[in-house]
């Protein structure tokens, strides 16, 4: 792997659990930049330099903000549940 590729999924992933924190705690700080840094390093790293067209491209974007929206609901429950206990 190259420098850009491993600085793109370090990226991914830093979002992706700060997406987790911000459902825990309810917070939306970040809600509105989070998934555009993720579906732009997403889409870098899934088409890495081929040619994009637009079905493919869309597909990675919905795909990956159904999953990214998925953790910030799955850290709001958890953090309902543990109030609830």
């Amino acid at each position: 792997m190259d420098k850009v590729t491993i600085i793109l999924w370090i990226v991914v992933i830093i979002s992706t659990v700060f997406q987790y924190i911000e459902g825990y705690f309810y917070q939306k700080m970040l809600s509105w930049v989070l998934p555009i840094i993720y579906s732009a390093s997403l889409a870098w790293l899934y088409f890495n330099g081929k040619h994009m067209t637009i079905f493919p491209l869309l597909l990675a974007f919905v795909i990956g903000n159904i999953w990214f929206y998925a953790y910030y609901v799955s850290g709001r429950n958890k953090h309902d549940k543990k109030l609830i206990k």
